[in-house]
């Protein structure tokens, strides 16, 4: 009766107390269940009674009651596969000439891991869709429909074909994600960025010769590519530049750069965080679905986002949780106040990736800001155009 876990050889602990269950409740019945939880304890094995013990802290064993103590060694020592493997492993099943009623046992025995009865018409469309893709080439594609699949039991086929056409097209605008000419729909601190054109600007100055009519002015190259631009502090030539002679910097009011790259001495605002609405057609815009709470938000993905908007529709969908006060100053690029009812600190799932943050709740489009996007390293690095895309990108 000792209690061998072995999940590899598909020894776990439900089935252990399955095959023990009636003997320790029937005949352990004049035992309290302080004491049949003693007894069970006693089976593990050394390895797993530590386990167990260092899972409770603070508490010992004599604290945790009998339903305590089952439920705990159900999570420490049950089938870690995810469900849709075990359905996987239920259909994969051969009968390779050994005893036919090892064979039936073992059917009836996957049969019921992978609680097939439970199993909806969409759930099996779905996992008969991913058994499909066997090759290779299309291994990344299987994970991340297995990502889609496991926290979504009520997802249709066409919900996840249409979620991973969605994912396939960031390959398609990878140059928009890594920081094209087009302008991105980007949030982010104005101080912080000053500082980081700034540092670029004076090492431009550093390493450009001086100029024979100007010597106190640095001279740009006009067909470097390797150093910020002057007028718009993109990478790129001077002449291959779009900013035209009579752009207004809203910033010292001066013509033939933008803001980001002005010298002048910017005029803060406290705690402010601007808003740049893309110039990209809305089809390039990229969106991705976030549970928060618990339910699907459709959020806009955005490179420089240094904070996290949720639009008040979306927020009266999560029932409209007590909303906190907040001192963030959301602005406009052309400084213009954008109203902010409040921050909301929440849960969220992000393919698949379990984290914590903030939100600020606003009248304008519910925005995946970078503070979200970190927790989700696979995404974070793309976003930093550090990762890798493909057909199948996760």
């Amino acid at each position: 009766m000792v209690l061998l876990i072995s999940p590899e050889d598909g020894e776990i602990f439900d089935k252990w107390f399955g095959r023990h269950e009636d003997t320790i409740k029937l005949d352990g019945a004049d035992l309290d269940n302080t004491a049949k939880a003693r007894f069970i304890l006693t089976k593990l094995d050394k390895r797993e009674a530590e386990q167990f013990r260092n899972h409770i802290l603070p508490k010992s064993p004599a604290d945790v009651n009998f339903e305590d103590t089952i439920q705990m060694l159900k999570k420490l020592f049950n089938e870690t596969k995810s469900l849709t493997r075990l359905r996987y492993e239920l259909l994969s099943v051969k009968f390779d000439g050994y005893d036919r009623k090892e064979y039936t046992g073992l059917v009836k025995s996957r049969f019921s891991a992978a609680q097939w009865t439970n199993m909806t018409e969409d759930r099996a469309q779905c996992l008969l869709w991913i058994i499909g893709l066997h090759s290779n080439e299309h291994l990344d594609l299987r994970l991340r429909a297995l990502r889609e699949l496991e926290p979504n039991p009520s997802i249709t086929l066409s919900e996840l074909a249409d979620r991973l056409d969605q994912v396939i097209a960031l390959r398609n605008d990878a140059n928009f994600i890594g920081g094209s000419s087009t302008v991105v729909h980007a949030v982010t601190n104005s101080s912080k960025r000053h500082h980081r054109h700034n540092k670029l600007f004076h090492q431009e100055s550093a390493m450009a010769p001086p100029s024979s009519s100007t010597p106190s002015t640095p001279s740009f190259s006009t067909t470097s590519s390797s150093q910020p631009c002057p007028k718009c502090c993109r990478i790129h030539g001077r002449q291959k530049c779009r900013v035209s002679k009579y752009t207004v910097c809203r910033n010292c009011n001066k013509a033939g750069h933008l803001a980001r790259a002005c010298q002048q001495k910017k005029t803060h605002v406290s705690n402010a965080i601007f808003i740049a609405h893309t110039s990209a057609a809305k089809h390039n815009r990229i969106y991705t679905t976030v549970h928060i709470n618990g339910k699907p938000i459709k959020m806009q993905l955005d490179t420089g986002a240094e904070a996290t908007l949720l639009n008040v529709k979306d927020w009266e969908r999560l029932n409209m949780p007590k909303l906190s006060p907040s001192s963030a100053n959301l602005r406009t690029t052309t400084n213009a106040q954008i109203r902010v009812r409040g921050q909301l600190n929440c849960k969220f799932v992000l393919n698949g990736h379990h984290g914590s943050g903030r939100c600020l709740v606003t009248d304008t489009v519910s925005l995946l800001g970078m503070d979200w996007i970190a927790q989700d390293n696979h995404l974070y690095q793309l976003m930093q155009g550090k990762g890798r895309y493909s057909e199948a990108w996760l």
